[in-house]
């Protein structure tokens, strides 16, 4: 059970990497543009990863504190999606939904596979 925690805590990583990568990626103006690229990837990996690692050495609340801030990002993410639209977050809670879940099972699934047996 502990390699399947680990599996879907590395998939809900690699799956919340895109929505903090752009968000981020409209504010970096770091140039040359691949070394503005790989600070994104960089950046954006180290929350989800620290996430994992704070969860697994039972600092939770610093795994939690991460998992908020990448809550913060999505709904960010998302509210520029939907900007053009009236009431996006009727038509689209879907997307909120998920903006908040994803974050929130980085840490779960962290948490149990450090639990775990």
């Amino acid at each position: 059970m502990k390699t399947l925690y680990l599996i879907l805590a590395v998939a809900a990583i690699a799956s919340q990497i895109p929505h903090a990568y752009w968000s981020i990626d409209r504010y970096n103006k770091v140039n040359p543009l691949w070394l503005g690229k790989l600070q994104n990837v960089l950046f954006c990996g180290i929350i989800s990863v620290g996430i994992f690692a704070f969860a697994y050495d039972g600092k939770h609340l610093y795994a939690l504190g991460g998992a908020v801030v990448e809550i913060l990002i999505n709904l960010y993410y998302y509210s520029n999606q939907f900007k053009q639209m009236q009431d996006p977050f009727k038509k689209h809670w879907l997307a909120y939904f998920l903006g908040v879940l994803l974050p929130l099972t980085i840490y779960v699934f962290s948490y149990h596979y450090a639990v775990s047996a």
